[in-house]
């Protein structure tokens, strides 16, 4: 584990380096939901940072905080690879190759770290020059919460608004710079 971790922090290094001339952007994203029955909030913010490393590809890394009111708090860390399959002057429909690990702290228990790795779609529409709304629409993958059991299962969401999937689906805005 601590060498695919190794790797992957390298290999952003590398691509960092190289990519000097590109731009880099930063984003910031959020869902929540709110059951009215069980009063039940579950909130997920989302920092980002990323390169360009051409004009359709780009590399960076995720922060995630999900926050399930009662139930449990879970961090998460995503270095990803993003690859453009459409990119015109005003819509982006991208993938996301993500490798990701997270710790899961529950109401009761003891906390416990999960990983997932996997693909996931998202579309970005230009607003103006810098400023883009970006949305993450799923996820199709390999997924060990490492929540309240120690599951493993390969996961396919995709607009889904099932608590199990809050992580997989978010919308925000990115600046590029």
């Amino acid at each position: 584990m601590k060498k695919i971790l190794f790797f992957i922090f390298a290999l952003f290094l590398y691509a960092n380096a190289k990519a000097q001339d590109n731009p880099s952007y930063v984003s910031a994203m959020t869902f929540f939901q709110y059951e009215t029955e069980s009063k039940a909030l579950d909130l997920k913010l989302s920092l980002e940072y990323g390169k360009f490393l051409g004009e359709k590809t780009s590399v960076g890394m995720t922060l995630k905080y999900i926050l399930q009111k009662d139930v449990q708090n879970v961090v998460m860390f995503e270095p990803y690879y993003r690859k453009y399959f459409v990119k015109g002057e005003r819509v982006g429909i991208f993938g996301d190759g993500v490798v990701g690990v997270n710790l899961t702290f529950p109401k009761d228990g003891d906390a416990a770290c999960g990983f997932k790795v996997g693909f996931g779609p998202g579309f970005d529409v230009q607003l103006t020059d810098k400023l883009y709304f970006i949305g993450k629409l799923g996820f199709i993958g390999y997924n060990q919460p490492g929540a309240f059991d120690s599951k493993k299962y390969v996961r396919v969401a995709f607009l889904s608004l099932s608590k199990d999937d809050l992580d997989m689906m978010s919308f925000g805005i990115r600046y590029t710079f």
